[in-house]
C-alpha cells in the first residue's frame, strides 16, 4: 500500500466515524427532546389563544375542547383569572398557530405520557356527545328573523334518532351523529330541507341553524310551557320553500 493511500484512509475513517457519531447523537437528542416535551389538550369550550400572557391581550383564535397543543414556554409567575391561579403557557397548534393559553383551560401531558392523549381526547368526545344528545333532544321549529315560527320541524331524540318534516309533508326519519370539528349535526337519512345543522352554544342555550345552503334556516327549541304553532297555521310567507323530495323521502343534495 502506498504512503499516500495509507494517509488518505487514516483521515477518512475517523471523519466517517465522527459523522456517524454526530448522526446518532442527533437522533438521540431528538428522541430525548420528544420525551421531555410537554403537550396539552384543551378542556374548556371556546378557549382563547392570545398574543400575550394576559387576559386582556388580543385574541388570535378560539379553540374547541379536545384541541391538541404543544407547549413551548411558560410564564415566570402565576396570575389570577377569576378564581383560578395558574401559569400561562405558550403553545403551538397542529396548524402552526402559536400563542398563549391560560393554565386552567388545558390539561398537560409530559412527553412520556403522549400515548395517553388519544384516550383522553376520546373520553372527552364521549362525554361531549352524551351531553349534546341530552341538551339537543326535543322538538325544534324553524323561525324567521323576527322569531316567528315557520314551516319546518325537527324532532331530535336522545337515543340518536330524529324525525324531520315540513308542515303537512311526509316525515323523514333516521339516525344522526356529530361532526365535532365543524360543530354540526349530521342527519344520516337526510332532512326535509336538504341540509345538516350547526349547533351553537350561547350561554346555557343551544341554537340550530343552517347557513351553507341557498337559504338560511334557524330552529328554535320548544321548551316547557311554550306554545307550538297549530297544525292548521299558515306557513310564514318569508320562510324558505321546501325542497322537492325524491321517492325515498330524502331531499336531493
Amino acid at each position: 500500500m502506498s504512503l499516500y493511500r495509507a494517509l488518505t484512509i487514516a483521515v477518512i475513517v475517523p471523519a466517517f466515524t465522527l459523522a456517524a457519531g454526530c448522526g446518532e447523537k442527533g437522533r438521540h437528542d431528538k428522541s430525548r427532546s420528544d420525551r421531555n416535551s410537554e403537550f396539552a389538550v384543551v378542556v374548556s369550550e371556546n378557549t382563547a389563544l392570545r398574543i400575550d400572557p394576559m387576559i386582556y391581550s388580543a385574541r388570535i383564535t378560539l379553540m374547541r375542547k379536545g384541541t391538541r397543543l404543544v407547549i413551548t414556554d411558560q410564564s415566570k409567575e402565576k396570575s389570577w383569572v377569576g378564581k383560578d391561579h395558574s401559569f400561562w403557557y405558550r403553545v403551538r397548534l397542529e396548524n402552526g398557530l402559536a400563542g398563549w393559553v391560560y393554565g386552567s383551560t388545558i390539561r398537560i401531558f409530559k412527553g412520556s405520557q403522549s400515548g395517553s392523549i388519544d384516550s383522553y381526547v376520546s373520553n372527552l368526545r364521549e362525554h361531549e356527545e352524551e351531553s349534546l344528545r341530552k341538551n339537543l333532544s326535543g322538538k325544534w321549529w324553524s323561525v324567521n328573523k323576527s322569531g316567528d315560527f315557520t314551516n319546518l320541524c325537527m324532532e331530535i331524540y336522545e337515543n340518536g334518532k330524529y324525525k324531520s318534516y315540513a308542515r303537512g309533508g311526509r316525515e323523514i326519519e333516521g339516525e344522526y351523529n356529530f361532526n365535532f370539528n365543524d360543530e354540526t349535526i349530521v342527519f344520516l337519512g337526510g332532512t326535509s330541507f336538504g341540509q345538516n345543522l350547526k349547533y351553537i352554544n350561547r350561554g346555557n342555550m343551544y341554537h340550530l341553524e343552517a347557513t351553507e345552503g341557498k337559504y338560511d334556516i334557524r330552529f328554535k327549541k320548544i321548551t316547557e310551557g311554550m306554545a307550538e304553532p297549530p297544525p292548521d297555521e299558515e306557513a310564514d310567507t318569508a320562510s324558505p320553500p321546501v325542497p322537492p323530495q325524491e321517492e325515498d323521502g330524502k331531499a336531493p343534495n
